[in-house]
């Protein structure tokens, strides 16, 4: 395949201003090295996919780098998930967070601090799901208070499979 000018030009001044934007999770420095290719990849693909020919130009670039910059936005996600065993171990630490503060506070733990709990260990859009699923299958219990608080206890049930 061969590059127009302009393409040619903007491929070269990425380069030149270090690939930026550059995923900085420590996971993927040695990924940071491959994206020269991986663009390249994909402006072919992107060439070929509207019409066949075999020339990559300024908006096959472009169209390249954005699909390249979104793939890299959900990367880190996707570490997460990775981590500890999925969604039972989050669950599991979960339960045990809420327990030891329940233990020591003797009081629902607001929502927020489950979520916060939960924001650090997987990705964003599980946190609901698994909230969710801990409640249906009573790990967790749902305490709402007179004034619209909402918290979470640690289910009895959960604590001789937990504790």
């Amino acid at each position: 395949m061969s590059f127009t000018t302009p393409a040619a030009s903007a491929i070269k001044a990425w380069v030149k201003s270090g690939l930026h934007p550059a995923p900085t999770h420590q996971k993927l420095q040695y990924y940071n090295s491959r994206r020269l290719a991986h663009l390249l990849k994909l402006c072919m693909i992107s060439s070929i996919s509207r019409g066949g020919q075999k020339v990559i130009g300024l908006d096959h670039y472009t169209e390249a780098l954005n699909w390249l910059v979104e793939a890299e936005t959900y990367m880190p996600d996707i570490f997460k998930s990775m981590v500890g065993g999925g969604d039972s171990n989050s669950m599991n630490e979960t339960w045990n967070y809420v327990w030891s503060l329940y233990a020591k506070e003797k009081k629902p733990i607001a929502e927020s601090r489950v979520i916060e709990f939960l924001r650090e260990r997987v990705p964003a859009h599980n946190i609901g799901k698994i909230i969710e699923v801990m409640v249906k299958s009573r790990m967790l219990e749902i305490s709402i208070e007179g004034n619209g608080f909402q918290g979470y206890k640690p289910s009895p049930k959960a604590m001789s499979a937990n504790g």
